[in-house]
C-alpha cells in the first residue's frame, strides 16, 4: 500500500503542471511526515 502512494505520488509529480507539482509536493511532504509519525507510534507500542 505505501509502495503504491509512492508510485503514485511520483507519477502525479512528474506528468502534472508546475501548480500541481507543487500541490503533489506538498502532499508527498504530508503523506512522508504522517508515515513517521505512525511509525513511531507503532514502536512505542511494540516496545
Amino acid at each position: 500500500m505505501i509502495i503504491f502512494l509512492l508510485l503514485v505520488s511520483i507519477g502525479v509529480f512528474k506528468y502534472a503542471t508546475p501548480i500541481g507539482n507543487w500541490a503533489s509536493l506538498t502532499a508527498y511532504i504530508g503523506i512522508f511526515i504522517i508515515l513517521q509519525s505512525l511509525t513511531r507510534k507503532h514502536n512505542k507500542t511494540g516496545k
